[in-house]
């Protein structure tokens, strides 16, 4: 039996199916700062490389045991903050950053980190650089990791 291609469907169909392709190839999720539609009252959804880039920064700042019933989801970068500042411990936040990403994120590859310690604000900025797979759009985002204590 042979199977169809979407050339092989009648015209109405075709579109259909092809749209729900498109559709699904796309990523959506909830603005976290619930920041309401001026013009609908709902709130404003996230799309493609702005939903991965929350996802990636979620991911990051997530301890172990914080989601209920996924305690082996996070990264440990906030118990690394309280260890001394030096290389070593900023080579050990990348390699966390890194871990939690290529366990939990399988929509990205990173392609670098780069990371710098703040002396004035006792922080570490670190910028990720990564490729979306399905799309293969290069995206960067920065975080600024401190300590709250």
């Amino acid at each position: 039996m042979r199977s169809q291609s979407l050339s092989d469907l009648p015209i109405e169909k075709a579109s259909t199916y092809s749209s729900f392709i498109a559709r699904e190839s796309t990523y959506a999720d909830l603005d976290l700062l619930f920041r309401p539609n001026p013009a609908t009252a709902d709130i404003n959804p996230i799309r493609d490389i702005e939903a991965v880039k929350k996802s990636v920064m979620n991911l990051v700042l997530t301890n172990f045991n914080e989601r209920p019933f996924q305690p082996e989801i996070g990264s440990g970068v906030r118990g690394l903050l309280f260890e001394p500042a030096d290389e070593l411990t900023m080579y050990s936040i990348e390699d966390a950053i890194r871990m939690v990403i290529l366990n939990f994120e399988p929509r990205v590859r990173i392609l670098s980190i780069d990371s710098e310690f703040l002396d004035n604000e006792n922080a570490y900025r670190m910028t990720l650089e990564f490729q979306v797979l399905s799309t293969e759009q290069v995206a960067s985002t920065t975080l600024v990791l401190e300590r709250l204590r």
